[in-house]
C-alpha cells in the first residue's frame, strides 16, 4: 500500500504543481495583464522570447483518413531580437500524384499595450 502511495505522488504530484505554474489563458484570443506586463522569463532572465503554450489537436474527419489538425501557439517576445521566434514555418506534404496536404484558416495576432489597453491586431499570414 506504502508502495502504490508513493507511485500515486510521484505521478500526480508533479502534474499539479505544473498545473498550478500555468496561469497564462489557454484559449487563442484570451490574452490577460499576466502576459503582457512580464518583462523576463524567472527560469531564463536572459530569454529573447518564451513558448507560453504549443497544443495541437488532430481529429480524423471521416474513413478515408482525412485528418485535421489544429495548432494553438502563444510566444511572448521579451526582446527585439526575439521576434524572430515569431515566424510560423508550416510543412505540408505534397507528391503530386494527388495526395497533398491543405493548409486553411490561418489566423495570427499581435497584442500590445497601449494606453493601458490590451490592443489585438490582426497579423498577414
Amino acid at each position: 500500500m506504502r508502495i502504490l502511495l508513493i507511485i500515486f505522488m510521484a505521478v500526480i504530484m508533479p502534474a499539479w504543481v505544473w498545473a498550478q505554474e500555468q496561469k497564462f489563458s489557454r484559449e487563442f484570443t484570451e490574452v490577460g495583464d499576466l502576459e503582457m506586463d512580464m518583462e523576463t522569463y524567472d527560469k531564463d532572465p536572459e530569454a529573447e522570447a518564451v513558448i507560453l503554450f504549443d497544443l495541437g489537436l488532430s481529429e480524423f474527419l471521416d474513413d478515408t483518413y482525412n485528418i485535421k489538425f489544429v495548432r494553438t501557439k502563444r510566444i511572448k517576445i521579451l526582446k527585439p531580437s526575439g521576434t524572430d521566434y515569431a515566424t510560423v514555418r508550416i510543412p505540408y506534404y505534397e507528391d503530386g500524384y494527388g495526395k497533398t496536404e491543405v493548409v486553411r484558416n490561418i489566423e495570427a495576432y499581435t497584442y500590445n499595450k497601449e494606453n493601458g489597453q490590451i490592443v489585438k491586431k490582426g497579423a498577414q499570414p
